[in-house]
């Protein structure tokens, strides 16, 4: 009978070898499902990231097309839904738009910042939050 070197030793596997390879593939299973799971995490953020730029440019683009009068108040906060994907489930994001205006009535500028701030909620509750700010040109105040 021919045996190939490889398979000289007929006794099989033994019990130290199938451990070993149990606890080698553990670690490897558990790496990749903690991989996979801190990818979603970051991926959802982002996401939640980009969505509030999106709200706080829409906001800051209407604000500009508006314009600005010496004497003008910024817009009270408003509640906004950061990913809106699982509003089926009820778990939506929301987030809290929040606007700033400094007007400087000699210069006739006003310096506006446009706030978008939610709370991640992964493994602990995490405030965040995305702004945009610039200086746009003020009109004076009527009869004044």
């Amino acid at each position: 009978m021919w045996y190939s070197p490889l398979y000289m030793n007929n006794r099989g596997v033994t019990l130290i070898e199938c451990v070993t390879a149990i606890l080698l593939m553990g670690m490897l299973i558990t790496a990749m499902v903690y991989s996979f799971a801190t990818a979603r995490m970051y991926a959802a953020y982002a996401r939640h990231s980009y969505t509030a730029i999106n709200f706080a440019r829409e906001s800051m683009e209407s604000i500009t097309q508006a314009g600005i009068t010496v004497g003008d108040s910024a817009p009270s906060d408003e509640s906004v839904v950061i990913d809106p994907r699982t509003t089926a489930s009820g778990d939506e994001l929301y987030g809290t738009m929040s606007h700033k205006y400094s007007i400087n009535a000699t210069s006739l500028t006003a310096y506006v910042t446009v706030e978008v701030a939610w709370t991640e909620g992964f493994w602990q509750a995490v405030a965040k939050k995305e702004s945009i700010a610039c200086y746009l040109n003020a009109q004076a105040a009527a009869g004044g």
